[in-house]
């Protein structure tokens, strides 16, 4: 087989470097289904006890895009790796500073394509990485709320939603300095002393957010309800769906979602008709005249038995 034409080079690369550049990526958009698939049954099998197969295909549809993020950002960097050599030839920018030599300008930082490539390469990475971490994070609160349910444990369910959604908060928070870190070589340390002088500005800013987040604490705390509970507050009459960050979610008689920013369910009276331990109610039955006494009687004794007879 002559293998010259396979040696000869265009724009720095040979052409065995380009047809590798080709098959890498032709690879990479007709295995990545397949792969990702294999990886995922993989990742399964570690949560599988935690679970159980009902949550096998939530699993898949979580984590699917992140896995396969992944693996198409691997292959795609690999394919351009082949063609470095020439890559990093190719100048984007120069950034010259004052020092000269022999008259001429010195450069002191070149960026190259290659440069972009890395640093895209690790930005998507470090994304789908901590993207895959809140997506597992979603799955192992999901199961664990489902047990409450089964269990019907209320506070289970008030707390866990809470719980998750600090967790990915922090998830995400060390994904962007992370990113900031790695990708666009930002002094993380000096940024996070940073904040210390910032927060003061930032806590008058977002001083409505910050009260609804504390009163969010104070509820967890306080436990004034529970998920389920019907409740009154401001006029809003309902069950409670949901306690977040900002508002807890009120679903009305009429089925509609009401969202309450904490701050008013500790600022405002709230009434908890589920923690009554009976309930009064006076209503009045007619009767039309000429009815006679044994017929009201036993009409009397048919609603009483029907009383007793309701559980609860």
């Amino acid at each position: 087989m002559n293998t010259d034409f396979l040696q000869q080079v265009y724009f720095g690369n040979s052409v065995e470097t380009y047809l590798r550049f080709v098959v890498i990526l032709i690879l990479a958009l007709l295995l990545k289904r397949y792969i990702t698939a294999i990886f995922t049954r993989l990742f399964f099998t570690v949560f599988k006890k935690f679970s159980s197969a009902y949550f096998g295909q939530q699993f898949k549809e979580l984590v699917l895009r992140p896995i396969e993020g992944l693996i198409v950002t691997v292959f795609f960097y690999v394919a351009f790796y082949q063609l470095s050599l020439s890559l990093d030839k190719l100048i984007l920018l120069r950034r010259m500073k004052a020092v000269k030599e022999a008259g001429k300008e010195v450069p002191s930082t070149l960026i190259t394509v290659m440069d972009v490539v890395d640093h895209l390469f690790f930005l998507f990475l470090l994304f789908y990485f901590i993207l895959l971490i809140s997506r597992v994070l979603d799955f192992v609160f999901m199961v664990m709320v489902q047990k409450a349910r089964d269990n019907d444990d209320r506070e289970r369910q008030q707390i866990l939603p809470l719980l998750k959604d600090v967790l990915k908060v922090f998830v995400w928070a060390f994904g962007v300095l992370s990113v900031m870190g790695v990708v666009f070589h930002v002094n993380v340390a000096a940024l996070v002393a940073g904040f210390g002088v910032g927060g003061i500005a930032i806590a008058f800013a977002a001083k409505e957010s910050l009260e609804n987040l504390l009163a969010s604490f104070m509820v967890m705390i306080d436990k004034p309800f529970t998920i389920g509970d019907w409740v009154k507050i401001n006029g809003v009459e309902g069950h409670i769906e949901k306690v977040g960050f900002r508002s807890t979610r009120i679903r009305s008689f009429d089925k509609t979602m009401i969202s309450i920013p904490n701050r008013q369910l500790i600022d405002n009276n709230l009434e908890n008709f589920s923690e009554r331990g009976m309930r009064r109610v006076v209503f009045s039955v007619g009767a039309i005249y000429g009815v006679s006494r044994k017929a009201l009687e036993k009409t009397m004794e048919e609603i009483r038995l029907l009383i007793l007879n309701v559980e609860g």
